[in-house]
């Protein structure tokens, strides 16, 4: 199941147990394990305050999450700033499917729009994140 599938799971639940339950059927994913972390991580900031517009027309993705979660780092360590890291940004989402695009967009809004905080990812990967 696609990451992007398990966080649409989850934000159609509002108990908080469930959206655990969901978090642990899943916990053995890595990837979901690293996306949610690059998320909610507050220590983890990527400089960039509005999403730069992208093609958003690719179906079959160039690139995968895991490689553009990657890429991020460029944004977070600030080998590129200001248009420069925009347009990194925008080439990057435009590699990507729509469902890889969007779970990248959450990670640089810090929100992954399901209603999971620091603390319910804790209960499921016990201090991955300080609270």
């Amino acid at each position: 199941m696609h990451v992007y599938d398990i966080i649409q799971q989850i934000s159609l639940t509002s108990s908080r147990n469930a959206k655990i339950d969901i978090l642990k059927a899943h916990q053995d994913d890595e990837l979901l394990k690293r996306v949610v972390h690059h998320a909610l991580d507050p220590m983890l900031i990527f400089y960039i305050v509005k999403i730069p517009p992208y093609n958003e027309n690719r179906t079959e993705p160039a690139s995968q999450l895991n490689w553009a979660i990657d890429q991020l780092d460029v944004l977070a360590k600030r080998f590129v700033t200001g248009n420069a890291a925009q347009m990194h940004l925008s080439n990057l989402l435009s590699s990507l499917c729509f469902k890889d695009a969007q779970i990248i967009e959450m990670i640089i809004k810090k929100d992954l729009r399901c209603g999971v905080s620091i603390s319910t990812a804790n209960k499921v990967w016990p201090k991955m994140l300080l609270d």
